[in-house]
């Protein structure tokens, strides 16, 4: 065996004392015969020990990026659920990221994907449009400030322009000035987060009602004639694509 430092040293002492705290202070001190307060003075000692010794170590990479689509995504979901909860907290925090991206992550009327170490990068994807264009509408509805409806808009007009599929309907996941691709790819598959093209069909239909666009509904029927099909193995790979087409025939 190598012979240790002072560092190892302590380590192996620490390692006599158990720090898996399994039953309380009290229960510890009644099976040792000793007093509560010995109890804790000896765990709190211990953990101060086993921190000085864990702060000498590197630490492990911390992933610190925003970004934009992700935060797309809880904007929306803080936003319904300050209304739907009446927790007016979760709608300011919902306000907070919105006036943080909107003002942080866009070139013009473009958005950039990433956010860190104080600037924004790399051209957005369709699913950064579509997840955003959704929480702000959801934030407008929450608080009926027409900022974030017509940012939502707009969003969804830049989308169009630079992501539309003109001739198989629906949007390509990089715009026409990403870099150069062997093949634009465009699904509506929903995994673990939805697709652009499920949640636009979605988005571009609630602003068609708020803003008396009948050629935003028009796009969202493209986008579901396009995807939606008969095939049951495909159910649970559309799940936000179907909530479109439900919210399409209730309209």
């Amino acid at each position: 065996a190598m012979a240790g430092g002072p560092d190892d040293r302590a380590l192996v002492e620490l390692k006599a004392v158990d720090m898996q705290v399994v039953r309380s202070a009290e229960v510890l001190a009644k099976l040792d015969g000793t007093a509560t307060e010995s109890v804790e003075e000896s765990l709190a000692n211990s953990r101060v020990r086993l921190l000085e010794l864990r702060e000498r170590r590197s630490r492990p990479g911390l992933d610190s990026k925003i970004l934009t689509g992700w935060n797309g995504l809880m904007i929306a979901a803080l936003a319904r659920a300050a209304a739907v909860l009446g927790k007016p907290a979760y709608g300011r925090a919902a306000e907070q990221a919105a006036n943080f991206l909107l003002g942080s992550v866009r070139h013009g009327r473009r958005l950039l994907a990433t956010y860190g170490n104080g600037s924004a990068r790399l051209n957005a994807y369709s699913t950064d449009y579509a997840f955003l264009a959704e929480g702000l509408a959801a934030l407008y509805e929450w608080n009926g400030d027409p900022r974030y409806l017509r940012e939502a808009e707009q969003l969804a007009d830049t989308a169009i322009e630079h992501y539309w599929d003109a001739e198989g309907g629906g949007f390509f996941l990089t715009a026409t000035d990403h870099e150069e691709l062997l093949v634009r790819s465009r699904n509506a598959q929903d995994g673990a987060t939805p697709s652009a093209n499920s949640v636009m069909a979605g988005v571009l239909q609630r602003l068609a009602i708020l803003l008396g666009r009948e050629d935003l509904r028009e796009r969202a029927g493209v986008i579901l004639q396009a995807f939606v099909t008969t095939d049951e193995r495909s159910v649970f790979q559309q799940e936000r694509l179907l909530c479109a087409l439900d919210c399409w025939h209730n309209d």
